[in-house]
């Protein structure tokens, strides 16, 4: 029953006076057949701006962000655990609700490693899910990309650790990946020498020499040779700076 109904005849005026417009009411047609053809194109109408109003829309600081670093490979070298290698699975937003941690945008990280037959890089089958390819939640690791200093009505402050390790697997440790898969050269002690040939004949006819027709080289003696020795400083010994601390956390 619409509202008019309601005000004349008063059914349920207790319940439904309260009631604001920002309810949406569809009123659907019988017959089409038998309705306006211009009621029927406004309620086309109304239906496109409902559908388009109620269509979600992407924050533009993740669909930059999501361009940007989903898939990549990185390499964590300032890390003192075992596990240096990841991959971004995903970016997702952090919402704080203390102030000892700022919301921030999150690259969700799994722990790769390369197979040195395929080249691929591969997730550990002991951080899998038992019978599935879903990777444990505990083995996510999460990296902070941007956060808000001043609240999430501000803008965001990009953060640069993990520009800095991706650079650190392209120019470093990918190098080193390829050299590991170029094959080895042949030396020339290995190189097989095709045999020479005399333009008169073959080797055959050649005379035959023994060393006793050979005359015999003097023997001298040599004296080893002796580099003077050298007073070198010293190397001091440096005390190991610890890392800076940088922000990475476990994914809940």
């Amino acid at each position: 029953m619409i509202a008019e109904d309601q005000d004349i005849t008063n059914v349920n005026n207790n319940s439904t006076r309260n009631l604001t417009s920002e309810y949406l009411r569809y009123m659907p047609s019988i017959s089409t057949t038998h309705t306006n053809p211009k009621a029927l194109a406004l309620k086309a109408e109304f239906e496109n701006q409902i559908s388009a109003l109620a269509t979600p829309q992407d924050d533009p600081v993740y669909l930059v962000l999501h361009a940007k670093y989903n898939g990549t490979v990185f390499y964590d070298n300032e890390t003192r655990a075992s596990q240096k290698l990841f991959r971004v699975r995903a970016v997702q937003f952090v919402q704080s609700y203390t102030s000892g941690r700022l919301s921030c945008w999150e690259a969700t990280c799994e722990p790769i490693y390369r197979d040195s037959t395929t080249g691929k890089y591969l997730v550990p089958h002991a951080l899998m899910v038992e019978g599935s390819s879903v990777i444990q939640t505990n083995a996510l690791v999460g990296y902070a990309l941007a956060e808000y200093a001043n609240g999430v009505d501000g803008d965001p402050t990009y953060l640069p650790w993990l520009d800095n390790y991706i650079d650190h697997f392209h120019t470093i440790i990918l190098p080193a990946y390829a050299r590991k898969m170029k094959p080895d050269l042949p030396s020339e002690a290995s190189a097989t020498k095709s045999p020479t040939t005399h333009p008169r004949g073959s080797a055959k006819d050649l005379p035959s020499t023994s060393k006793k027709d050979l005359p015999s080289k003097p023997k001298t003696s040599r004296t080893p040779k002796t580099s003077p020795p050298m007073d070198l400083p010293s190397k001091p010994k440096t005390s190991r700076t610890p890392c800076r601390p940088r922000k990475r956390f476990r994914s809940s």
